[in-house]
């Protein structure tokens, strides 16, 4: 039997461009997910006021990547 791998994914909200009014906004909850090497895990993000600005997931060790046109913008 295979012990199980478990990837833990943390949502972080970000602030967008440093400015003060409502940006783009991480709704759903934190979440772990397990699953056994080559199967596939499914991460469900939910965000409002995103604009044009797309959510996209990410391989960042600080949580999700927000994009705006050729911009990365990131809590770093």
């Amino acid at each position: 039997m295979f012990d199980p791998i478990y990837c833990c994914f943390i949502i972080v909200a970000v602030t967008v461009l440093g400015h003060a009014q409502e940006g783009p906004r991480i709704v759903s909850l934190p979440e772990t997910v397990g699953v056994y090497s080559g199967q596939t895990a499914v991460l469900k993000c939910l965000a409002t006021n995103l604009g044009n600005k797309l959510l996209r997931w990410s391989s960042l060790t600080h949580g999700i990547a927000i994009y705006e046109t050729d911009r990365l913008l990131t809590s770093d």
